[in-house]
């Protein structure tokens, strides 16, 4: 079997292949997975890991140990950020600067999205919204990070106590604090999405959604020049590891 984790600050991702076979999968707190997956998965079998992670090497030096001590872990691939993952030459002067996520997300999309187009503008939209844009030729040569959804809408209701106080009317009939909050983060964020896909539209690129608030970034976009991937950072994963890059 062969078990790819996705880890995050607060939240990972996993999935698992017996053979060609998708297993499983989900998306747990942190603290929840080794409970999830030891319910999940069965301790007797020789389990092949994979691991991207942005939580730090005290975090994933303790996530690995704890696989080890609950499962038959017979190999351990874990993804790190380079100058180039096979087709794909990303743009840091210092790859370990950038993070796995979007490298792997990036060979991901180029690897399997490109199809017809001219390059890739590869959006993941989680606790914060990253935005890469890979050309024909797999050079990275723009990117963006700016809040995500999430971020924007709590950033806002918490700081200042009249937007908390407007939790208490939010229910009622007509304007509340907390709806006009909940419209303007609500717009905010899908102006910058149709920015973006008017950018991937004009260079004829292919726009690859992923991460958490996926759903809310295809809500905004229309032209068929967009497709959502969910595990394109597992996908990614998988294609670095039988490449042998990143390690």
């Amino acid at each position: 079997m062969i078990l790819q984790l996705d880890v995050g600050n607060t939240r990972a991702k996993w999935r698992v292949f017996d053979g060609d076979r998708v297993f499983g999968r989900g998306a747990e707190l942190q603290e929840n997975l080794l409970d999830v997956l030891c319910q999940q998965l069965p301790n007797d079998e020789d389990l092949s890991v994979q691991v991207t992670s942005v939580a730090g090497n005290r975090s994933l030096e303790d996530l690995i140990n704890s696989l080890k001590c609950r499962f038959n872990v017979s190999s351990i691939y874990i993804a790190r950020s380079v100058k180039r993952m096979g087709e794909v030459e990303f743009g840091y002067k210092i790859p370990e600067h950038q993070g796995v996520d979007r490298c792997l997300a990036m060979l991901a999309a180029y690897s399997k999205c490109l199809s017809d187009y001219k390059g890739v503008v590869v959006v993941d939209a989680g606790s914060a919204l990253t935005v890469d844009v890979v050309n024909c030729d797999g050079k990275q040569v723009d990117g963006y990070i700016a809040p995500g959804y999430s971020m924007l809408r709590n950033s806002l209701l918490g700081q200042t106590s009249k937007i908390e106080d407007g939790y208490a009317n939010s229910d009622c009939e007509g304007l509340s604090t907390l709806r006009c909050v909940n419209g303007g983060v609500s717009l905010m964020f899908s102006e910058l999405i149709k920015k973006i896909e008017r950018m991937a539209v004009e260079s004829k690129y292919r726009l690859v959604i992923t991460g958490g608030d996926a759903d809310l970034v295809s809500e905004s976009v229309s032209l068929d020049c967009a497709v959502s991937v969910p595990d394109l950072v597992l996908d990614g994963l998988a294609l670095a590891q039988k490449q042998g890059v990143g390690l």
